[in-house]
């Protein structure tokens, strides 16, 4: 759409959807923003971060006690290789998790301004039918 300047007072003022402030991405390719996000997803390590920072202190002495020497039989060595792997896989369980979520939410957010994009030139439409509707009686 271009900018027109109207040739009578009935005719409908066309407004370019960049004189909206609507970005081109979404009137110039019909499939509006790509599926997934153009930025780094950064803010799930920022997270990960503060809520590493915002545990108890495993070193404070009342609350680990280590397994003697003489304990440390097969079946202990066995049942630390298991707990190692379960907390690994919970681990990459949870990152996978905070990055499909950071994902979903770029993509919404993205979706989020081609909606609002559509509604600024929805608004301006509706607001030339008045205008002429009004106008002609």
């Amino acid at each position: 759409m271009a900018t027109t300047t109207p040739s009578s007072p009935l005719s409908p003022t066309v407004t370019s959807p960049a004189a909206l402030g609507v970005p081109p991405a979404v009137y110039e390719n019909p499939a509006g923003f790509p599926g997934f996000p153009l930025a780094p997803l950064t803010s799930h390590l920022l997270q990960r971060k503060r809520r590493s920072e915002s545990r108890p202190d495993l070193t404070d002495p009342k609350k680990t006690k280590p397994v003697p020497e003489e304990k440390k039989d097969d079946a202990y060595w066995e049942r630390r290789r298991k707990n190692n792997e379960a907390a690994k896989r919970s681990r990459d369980a949870r990152r996978h998790k905070e990055e499909e979520i950071a994902m979903r939410a770029a993509f919404l957010e993205q979706e989020n301004l081609k909606l609002r994009a559509q509604v600024a030139i929805l608004k301006n439409e509706t607001a030339k039918l008045h205008y002429m509707l009004y106008n002609r009686l």
